[in-house]
């Protein structure tokens, strides 16, 4: 499971992007009373798969709206969703991106810290292996 939203991983060095929208968990304190086994609330998300691109877009368990768009050619994506799926100097990892913001994923066991920076910021806490060319 990859908590509220798909989780995905860039890999620079070969240009590799994986995708794993697994979000079964994505809200474990959702009401049970019309189906004692949801453990998702609200959060969804729509995995679009195209030759030219792959397209996020739904709503993380609080109702906030979310989505992204990566394009086969990475020089094509816009700054926010460039970061989607790149590692920072903490070991947080880019999520998603909520309006003008990148949601910042940390993760250790069945915890996650969530942040959200601008793209500046962002983009100076890059791990220098997981930079923007």
């Amino acid at each position: 499971p990859q908590g509220q939203c798909p989780g995905v991983l860039r890999n620079p060095a070969v240009g590799i992007t994986v995708v794993v929208a697994d979000t079964s968990y994505s809200d474990v304190t959702a009401d049970k009373s019309n189906n004692p086994a949801n453990t998702r609330g609200c959060a969804v998300s729509a995995v679009t798969i195209t030759n030219q691109a792959t397209r996020v877009q739904g709503q993380l368990s609080d109702g906030t709206s979310h989505g992204y768009t990566l394009h086969t050619d990475w020089s094509a994506d816009d700054g926010l969703a460039a970061l989607v799926g790149r590692r920072f100097q903490d070991g947080s990892w880019g999520k998603t991106v909520v309006g003008s913001q990148l949601q910042t994923c940390f993760g250790k066991g069945f915890h996650q810290r969530l942040e959200l920076h601008s793209f500046e910021e962002a983009k100076a806490r890059l791990d220098a292996d997981f930079g923007l060319n």
